[in-house]
C-alpha cells in the first residue's frame, strides 16, 4: 500500500509545471488574460450553444416532434 501511494503521489505531483518557462512568459500571461478575461461567460455560452441546440433537435426527433396541436390531442 505504501508503494502504491508513493507512485500515486509522483504521478499526481506536477514538478514539470514549476520548471516550465512558457507558463511564466508574456505570451502565457496574454493567453490567460484572453481566455479568463471579461468575456469568459459569453465565450462559454457560445461554446455550449451548439450542443444545446443539438440536444433540443434530438429530443424533438426522439419524442416525435414538438407540435402539440388540438388535433393531436383528439
Amino acid at each position: 500500500m505504501k508503494i502504491l501511494s508513493f507512485i500515486l503521489l509522483f504521478l499526481c505531483a506536477s514538478f514539470a509545471a514549476h520548471a516550465c518557462t512558457l507558463c511564466n512568459s508574456k505570451t502565457a500571461t496574454a493567453v490567460r488574460a484572453a481566455v479568463f478575461g471579461p468575456d469568459l461567460f459569453f465565450n462559454l455560452f457560445i461554446i455550449i450553444l451548439p450542443f444545446a441546440i443539438c440536444a433540443v433537435v434530438v429530443y424533438g426527433i426522439y419524442h416525435g416532434g414538438f407540435a402539440n396541436t388540438k388535433a393531436d390531442k383528439l
